[in-house]
């Protein structure tokens, strides 16, 4: 009798399906200038992380005076320079339109002597 109650609570418990209408999860939420700069300024600190292992790497190599690590140092500089450096200054200059914070203290005299 026990099995029957249970079966007859179970079949008489119906799950409601998902609507489309259901209030918008904070991801679908439309997104604001304010949160949008956030988010850039947060890329542009981990690519800041990324950076400064470069710096590190290129510096190690230097230090050790070995005959083809100027070229691995030389394509480092350039690795550092256009595909790092480059990208984390464009960040921070559009994030700076999106929340108002300042722009990125990197100025274009820093890019030019590299490679």
């Amino acid at each position: 009798m026990a099995q029957k109650n249970l079966k007859r609570s179970r079949a008489s418990v119906k799950k409601k399906p998902r609507s489309s209408a259901a209030a918008p999860k904070r991801r679908d939420a439309e997104p604001n200038l304010s949160a949008i700069g956030r988010e850039l300024r947060g890329i542009a600190n981990r690519l800041k992380l990324g950076e400064s292992c470069l710096i590190v790497i290129n510096m190690a190599l230097d230090g050790q005076n070995v005959e083809q690590d100027e070229e691995i140092s030389t394509a480092l500089r350039y690795i550092l320079n256009r595909q790092v450096f480059e990208p984390i200054r464009d960040l921070e200059n559009v994030a700076a339109k999106c929340d108002g914070e300042p722009p990125s203290d990197r100025n274009e005299a820093e890019t030019g002597g590299e490679v």
